[in-house]
């Protein structure tokens, strides 16, 4: 009975750790005042194109790539799929901003 309490106990401490460091790392890291929207653009665009590349291949499992039935294949995604306009909608627009968080990220990288 008392092997089996140290033994949660510790579990218990380890599971702590982890929470500690990551709270350590994320939230109470220390970091200079001066870093604003522009220095984290590449995280952005990095999160925008994981984003885009998720909702492509969800996407993509519903596409017909034939020239006669494209459009009958995006009736069938925006009104039988569920979510489908979501998912397609979402996709197009992660395009749009990827390429303006890219740009943003490349004049910050010469100018600054």
């Amino acid at each position: 009975m008392v092997a089996e309490i140290k033994q949660m106990s510790m579990k218990l401490i380890r599971t702590n750790d982890l929470i500690e460091f990551a709270k350590r790392m994320g939230w109470d890291h220390k970091s200079p005042t001066t870093i604003n929207f522009y220095w984290n653009s590449g995280s952005y665009a990095a999160l925008y194109f994981g984003i885009q590349f998720i909702t492509g291949i969800v996407v993509s499992t519903w596409y017909i790539n034939n020239l006669a039935d494209i459009f009958p294949a995006l009736e069938n995604i925006y009104l039988e799929i569920p979510n489908g306009w979501f998912f397609r909608f979402i996709h197009a627009m992660m395009a749009s901003w990827f390429f303006f968080i890219v740009y943003i990220h490349m004049f910050k990288n010469m100018f600054f």
